[in-house]
């Protein structure tokens, strides 16, 4: 018995199975357990019982392969009529076939017999051959193939949300690709070409929905540093570094973290004479923060940092006279007493 594999979707008529030639009591698929055909059960006609046992037929019982009211040819078992059906529509299934079916309708019936009738496979699959111009039976196939196919790229719409304070965003909804995509249809009907479609399909893409903050968000400050202020803004007296204190200097010990005091953009990292290690920091009201005199930096020019994110390790690098934190808050480009903004 040959195997026969199908990596494509078979799909028989319903009037292929259930059609009955002769009274009598169906046999479900469950009692026949052959390995070859099992997987295409589904797809091939039930066998109809005409009165006898329900034991493989003896003698000249067989089963009867018809088209519509006609008896074309009996085999001793029902696995080997499974075999020619199979073996036809193997012959005109594609790797884009979608259904296929017999025309016209077919039945297997077991039945006696005169042994006249009866004939092996291969005769049985000569005299069913739809190349064979007295079979009376043909196959109809549907194939269907994408032949074009685009991805539609979703926009991006931004909703104002007095809710969210300026610079920031919040997703409301993901954005979803759209689809176009054109499908060919072939009927055929023995092999030869019947008809020939084309059938468009158009999903449209679902935008992506940002809120943005329009709430002012003035000026939020947190402390930079923790530790004691050594020295504040304004004129002082000084041995070394500026008698006019542009800043607040808060001390600590050597790598203690270095706050971002609120959310912004680094635009100064690095080395600024007597500030030593600094980085500068500007934020979306307009403000820039500088923080100075740096062990170590731990962002570059270009980062965005969020308020609270640790920038830096204090040090006493540049003009210093010990560890701490010179911490200025620049507005409209003039330099302010700190402590007017921080909590």
């Amino acid at each position: 018995m040959q195997t026969f594999k199908f990596n494509r979707k078979i799909a028989v008529y319903a009037a292929m199975a259930m059609m009955v030639m002769c009274t009598g009591i169906v046999f479900g698929f469950a009692l026949w357990q052959s390995a070859d055909v099992a997987e295409y059960a589904e797809y091939l006609p039930h066998t109809e019982y005409a009165g006898y046992t329900e034991e493989a037929p003896s003698g000249p019982e067989k089963y009867v392969l018809k088209v519509e009211d006609e008896i074309v040819g009996a085999l001793h078992s029902r696995e080997e009529i499974y075999d020619v059906l199979v073996t036809i529509l193997e012959e005109y299934s594609t790797e884009t076939t979608e259904y296929i079916w017999f025309v016209p309708d077919i039945s297997v019936v077991r039945q006696v017999v005169d042994e006249d009738i009866v004939k092996d496979t291969e005769a049985l699959l000569e005299i069913l051959a739809p190349s064979n111009e007295e079979s009376g039976l043909a196959v109809e196939s549907v194939e269907t193939e994408v032949v074009e196919k685009e991805e539609i790229p979703y926009e991006t719409e931004y909703v104002e949300d007095d809710t969210l304070t300026e610079g920031e965003t919040m997703l409301i909804s993901e954005g979803q690709s759209g689809l176009l995509q054109l499908t060919e249809t072939v009927v055929r009907l023995n092999g030869v070409e019947q008809s020939r479609d084309i059938s468009r399909f158009a999903q449209p893409p679902v935008a992506e929905r940002i809120a943005i903050g329009t709430m002012p968000r003035g000026r939020q400050y947190i402390w930079p540093a923790d530790g004691p202020i050594t020295s504040g803004f304004g004129p002082r007296v000084i041995a070394v570094g500026s008698r006019n204190h542009r800043g607040l200097d808060i001390g600590g010990r050597l790598g203690d973290p270095i706050f971002a005091a609120d959310y912004g953009e680094v635009i100064f990292s690095g080395w600024n004479g007597g500030f030593g290690n600094a980085i500068t920091i500007r934020h979306d009201n307009g403000d820039e923060t500088l923080y100075a005199h740096l062990n170590e930096i731990f962002v570059s020019v270009g980062d965005w940092v969020y308020q609270g994110q640790i920038i830096g390790a204090m040090g006493t690098t540049g003009t210093s006279t010990g560890v701490h934190l010179h911490f200025e808050i620049i507005i409209d480009g003039v330099q302010v007493d700190p402590i007017l903004y921080l909590p």
